[in-house]
């Protein structure tokens, strides 16, 4: 008897667990606006998100920030939210509370908005969401990660070190490497890199399992070393000084691109499962 109970209950069990929370229908909306900083210097926004799908746009000319948050599906209450200026840095932080934090999915969202300078200097974290950004100039650092959800970046990137990282996500940088160093990493996830690469530019792309593929501007002059552990290396580039390996699994090309004698960037290129495609824009 007690085990024909159980064979009854645990379906039952399973069904209540697996059923979707009820979702209040609620959706509201916070916008603030911030003044440009009193200096100077560039803006630095310092953004930090649990779940949100995030956009950062550049506009010039703009003569105050602009901070949009759009909400589906969570009360005021159950949203923290803050956007102040604090140390010289604009913060801004949405996070939900801890007992809500296991409720997302159904009709639920967190969008949030910014309009910033052109010239800035950012640093984000977003837990679950994705994140675009286009149309800024970073002078110093640009450090974007998220744990899952893409990243596209469209900048031009001053001296410095810069970060876009995402666990699981594809990550996508379009623009200018004229100087500075990036680094586009993912665990599961293609990476892209499209633009001009500098003299003074350092790039490198590592995936775990995906693809990379790196579209460069003609004029760009860098040393390039791509090398997929288990994939192939497809190049069209007039390579100096080119050398090639392919194994039974594994493949690694290296060479220097750009007239003789130019200044030379690095191009690092590296996945342990999937393809690398090394190109010019136009091809």
């Amino acid at each position: 008897m007690l085990m024909r109970q159980l064979t009854i209950l645990l379906p039952i069990a399973g069904l209540l667990l697996s059923a979707p929370r009820i979702v209040r229908g609620q959706s509201w909306e916070d916008t603030r606006t911030f003044p440009l900083p009193d200096d100077e210097s560039p803006l630095w926004l310092d953004l930090e998100a649990d779940v949100a799908d995030v956009s950062v746009t550049g506009v010039e000319g703009i003569g105050a920030i602009e901070v949009a948050l759009a909400i589906e599906g969570w009360s005021e209450d159950e949203i923290d939210f803050v956007a102040d200026y604090a140390d010289a840095h604009l913060v801004v932080r949405v996070m939900v509370i801890a007992e809500e934090q296991n409720a997302f999915g159904g009709k639920r969202s967190i969008k949030l908005v910014l309009r910033v300078p052109v010239e800035l200097e950012l640093s984000m974290s977003v837990n679950v969401g994705s994140v675009a950004i286009s149309d800024i100039t970073v002078v110093n650092s640009l450090d974007v990660r998220t744990d899952v959800g893409a990243i596209t970046a469209q900048a031009a990137l001053g001296e410095g070190d810069h970060t876009l990282q995402a666990n699981v996500g594809d990550v996508h940088f379009d623009g200018s490497l004229e100087k500075g160093a990036l680094s586009m990493l993912s665990s599961v996830g293609d990476l892209a890199f499209t633009g001009q690469i500098g003299p003074d530019g350092a790039l490198d792309l590592g995936a775990e399992v995906g693809a990379v593929t790196v579209t460069v501007a003609p004029g760009s002059a860098f040393r390039l070393e791509a090398q997929s552990n288990l994939g192939k290396v497809v190049d069209d580039l007039a390579l100096h000084e080119r050398t090639t390996q392919s194994g039974l699994l594994d493949a690694l090309v290296q060479g220097v691109y750009g007239a003789p004698g130019q200044p030379q960037a690095t191009v690092r290129a590296h996945t342990d499962v999937g393809e690398i495609t090394i190109t010019e824009t136009g091809r």
